[in-house]
């Protein structure tokens, strides 16, 4: 029993572990959000930096779902013994540790989806701007398009009013 109690101990340690690299995993998806904000705000998009912050949120989000497949696989583990009463207080500290951890890293998790939504409100309205901005630009385009011909045209003398005789 005494192995199988350690054992189990040092399942709850992985449990801390994996809720600590997952937080400040968050906390750098935040940052990353914020770059990734500031790229869009500005009078022009930075498409470098936010394509970069992308590819970097991919390789993060990567990560948190390793851990968190790693994660539910060791609770599966514990869950029984966690449960129990007897256990409950001899591991409080540590239980207590690890609720601490998952309101932290679901606050975190919160504060992300938030960033989320709003930088995609943001890249939206920049690409509904440059639309406006292509849209103004063709119509510009096409008349001076119009300007041209139309002025080629005054230009022009039929053949028939043009003196052939030399």
């Amino acid at each position: 029993m005494g192995y199988h109690m350690e054992k189990t101990e040092n399942y709850l340690q992985v449990l801390e572990q994996s809720l600590e690299k997952k937080k400040r995993i968050l906390q750098e998806i935040v940052s990353i959000n914020e770059i990734q904000k500031n790229s869009v705000s500005g009078d022009k998009m930075d498409e470098e930096t936010f394509d970069k912050s992308i590819a970097d949120k991919d390789l993060l989000i990567e990560q948190i779902n390793k851990l968190d497949e790693g994660f539910s696989t060791v609770y599966d583990r514990v869950r029984d013994y966690i449960s129990s009463p007897d256990n409950k207080e001899k591991n409080k500290e540590l239980i207590q540790r690890l609720q601490n951890l998952i309101t932290k890293v679901t606050d975190l998790s919160m504060k992300v989806s938030r960033q989320e939504k709003e930088n995609q409100t943001l890249v939206m309205k920049k690409l509904s701007d440059s639309k406006k901005e292509v849209v103004q630009a063709r119509s510009r385009s096409k008349a001076a398009s119009s300007y041209y011909n139309n002025m080629n045209k005054m230009n022009y003398v039929d053949p028939q009013f043009m003196d052939h005789k030399k």
